[in-house]
């Protein structure tokens, strides 16, 4: 899915451990599904009010189909944000991320090439409510054609409160299907909660084929800044 605007959380840096878990994933250019668990760090720093920096990686452990466990570190994500223009309660944001070629290809842990992802935003506050939507394309190297690529229309939407001490969230997105590629959308329900101390918790399911099936993420961690 799309990188998140997160906007609700207001803390100048953070940073998190997280465990993640998703059945029948099928990634990009294969088509076998597996289940997939990941466990690793994420980290938030905000040098302004107007620019947010993401930065992820994980550990990989694949089931396959027939049984065979594989496993291996992820690839480096890295993502940033920026606003351009505000008017009153509406925010307009351009952002840009990338993929590290780091995951094994031979075990299809990763595809040892790197992506990069261009994406617009727009985020509307009232009071307590938080929405986002995001549009911009995908670029993901082919690792089976050489020095080619697949462009992938990507999309979010999502819906946060904050009710008491507890954000409240729901998210739908994905990429479009392409010549090389089916669609992959998948929807998220979840909360967190805290400020120095942290931690939230989310499941998914896929609406697509190629989407997983169901996923769950739990996240513990430490901010600063922050109310």
């Amino acid at each position: 899915m799309p990188p998140a605007m997160d906007v609700s959380d207001e803390s100048t840096a953070s940073g998190a451990f997280f465990v993640h878990h998703g059945t029948e994933v099928v990634p990009p250019f294969l088509a076998a599904p597996r289940n997939r668990s990941r466990a690793g760090l994420a980290a938030r720093f905000r040098p302004a009010e107007s620019v947010q920096l993401d930065a992820e990686w994980s550990w990989l452990r694949d089931r396959m189909p027939t049984g065979e466990v594989r496993n291996g570190p992820g690839d480096i994500r890295l993502d940033v944000r920026t606003d351009v223009w505000k008017l009153q309660s509406t925010v307009f944001a351009l952002g840009w991320g990338v993929k590290w070629p780091n995951a094994a290809d031979g075990a299809e842990l990763g595809t040892d090439e790197t992506d990069v992802s261009a994406y617009g935003a727009v985020h509307q506050r009232i009071g307590p409510f938080h929405g986002s939507v995001l549009a911009g394309i995908a670029v993901l190297g082919d690792p089976i054609r050489f020095a080619n690529q697949d462009d992938a229309a990507l999309f979010a939407a999502d819906a946060s409160v904050l009710w008491g001490q507890t954000h409240w969230r729901g998210r739908v997105g994905g990429t479009l299907s392409t010549a090389r590629n089916p669609s992959r959308i998948l929807g998220e329900v979840g909360a967190w909660w805290g400020c120095e101390a942290r931690g939230g918790v989310s499941t998914g399911t896929g609406f697509t084929p190629a989407a997983p099936g169901w996923s769950v993420r739990a996240w513990v961690g430490l901010g600063a800044g922050c109310d």
